[in-house]
């Protein structure tokens, strides 16, 4: 009986040390910014190297421009995709009401699918040869370009200041 209560209080005891130890940010290789954050070629939004200013201030009016445009799309398409819950998840569903949700939702999607694909033809005309061709190698894909845009800045933040000063002379 004692033996049984030892053992599971030193089992409840490792399992919060070891839940502890993981929720412990890792201290011994902590993440490494750029001190001189104006080198660093990484230093920008879109995570594109040599960006001029002209070019970051277009970029951030072209990125405006977008969000304003396809903002209300969005809003639209979140409030459809609801209403499609609900006439699809009611005791009697209309048909005829769901299809025709249905296309109001495709019609708004293809504006975003346009939308994007001209946006992303405006950054790319303001890009040189080498911008492009680093900004062409990432995917511009819906729904992923959050994860993936939060991803290149943690690998970046993270980059030794060593490995990013040897990119900013390579640069030159």
């Amino acid at each position: 009986m004692m033996r049984t209560k030892n053992l599971i209080i030193i089992t409840a005891l490792a399992m919060f040390i070891g839940v502890n130890m993981v929720a412990q940010p890792n201290q011994e290789n902590p993440p490494m910014k750029c001190e001189k954050a104006a080198l660093c070629p990484f230093n920008n939004e879109m995570g594109i190297p040599g960006l001029t200013t002209e070019q970051s201030a277009k970029l951030k009016e072209l990125k405006l421009a977008h969000y304003k445009e396809v903002q209300p799309v969005k809003n639209q398409l979140k409030e459809l995709k609801a209403k499609q819950h609900t006439l699809t998840t009611a005791e009697k569903p209309d048909m005829k009401a769901i299809n025709a949700n249905i296309d109001e939702i495709t019609k708004l999607e293809n504006t975003l699918m346009k939308a994007r694909a001209a946006h992303i033809q405006q950054i790319r005309a303001l890009l040189t040869d080498e911008q492009r061709m680093i900004f062409d190698s990432r995917k511009h894909k819906p729904g992923k370009k959050g994860m993936q845009i939060r991803h290149n800045r943690m690998e970046h933040a993270q980059m030794p200041m060593k490995k990013c000063e040897m990119n900013v002379s390579e640069n030159k």
